[in-house]
C-alpha cells in the first residue's frame, strides 16, 4: 500500500516538538554527539603497489595531505561558506538538521580565491517547487523542490530566496567527462525502497 503523507506538516511537527520538548531535544543532541563525535578526519592511505611505488615512498605526501586537511578542517573561514564553523561543526549541524527536519541540502562551492572546497548547510524547508514551475521550460518533473530526469535521477535542487524567488542548484557540475557532486540532500534515514 503507499500511504500520503503530508511532508510539510511532519517537517513542521517535528521542529516544534525538537524546540518544545526538553527530553526530544536532549534525545537529539546525544544522539548527534554519539553519530559524528568530533566528525570525519582523514587518514591517507595510497596503495602505493598499484602506483608502481615501493613502501614508504609516499610517507611524507601523506603526511603533508592529512596536515593540509586538518587545518583545512579547523578553520571556519576555509571550510564553511559562512564562515562561521569548523567541518566538524557543519557536520553536527548537517545531522542535527537532518535528524529534525528530515533532510538538508549540503551545496559545495569552491573558494575561487583559495582554491579550496566550501560547504553550505541549506535548511530542507527552503527546497521547494518553485511557484512558476508552469514557467519553467524543462522536460524534468520536480517533485517537493527536487528536479529529476526522466530516470528519476536527481538533477538540481530548487531553493526559495528571501523575496521568494527561487534558484537552481545543479547536483553535477557540467564541465567536462567528470561530473562532481555539487549539491546533495542529505536524508536522515534512508527510505524505503518502494
Amino acid at each position: 500500500t503507499y500511504l500520503l503523507i503530508d511532508y510539510w506538516a511532519l517537517r513542521a511537527k517535528s521542529a516544534e516538538v525538537f524546540e518544545r520538548v526538553l527530553y526530544a531535544r536532549g534525545i537529539i543532541r546525544r544522539l548527534v554527539t554519539n553519530i559524528v563525535v568530533t566528525g570525519l578526519a582523514l587518514e591517507s592511505t595510497p596503495a602505493e603497489s598499484i602506483l608502481g611505488l615501493g613502501e614508504g615512498d609516499l610517507d611524507d605526501w601523506t603526511d603533508l595531505t592529512e596536515e593540509a586537511f586538518e587545518l583545512w578542517a579547523n578553520d571556519p573561514k576555509l571550510c564553511d561558506f559562512e564562515g562561521r564553523r569548523t567541518f566538524g561543526e557543519l557536520q553536527r549541524d548537517l545531522k542535527r538538521e537532518a535528524l529534525v527536519s528530515g533532510d538538508v541540502l549540503v551545496v559545495r562551492r569552491m573558494n575561487s580565491r583559495l582554491k579550496v572546497p566550501q560547504f553550505q548547510i541549506v535548511d530542507g524547508n527552503l527546497v521547494q517547487t518553485p511557484l512558476n514551475y508552469d514557467e519553467i521550460q524543462s522536460p524534468v518533473r520536480i517533485e517537493h523542490g527536487v528536479e529529476l530526469d526522466k530516470d528519476d535521477r536527481q538533477v538540481a535542487f530548487w531553493v526559495t530566496q528571501e523575496d521568494g524567488s527561487s534558484k537552481r542548484l545543479p547536483a553535477f557540475s557540467s564541465n567536462g567527462a567528470t561530473k562532481l557532486s555539487l549539491s546533495l540532500i542529505h536524508i536522515s534515514e534512508p527510505t524505503r525502497l518502494r
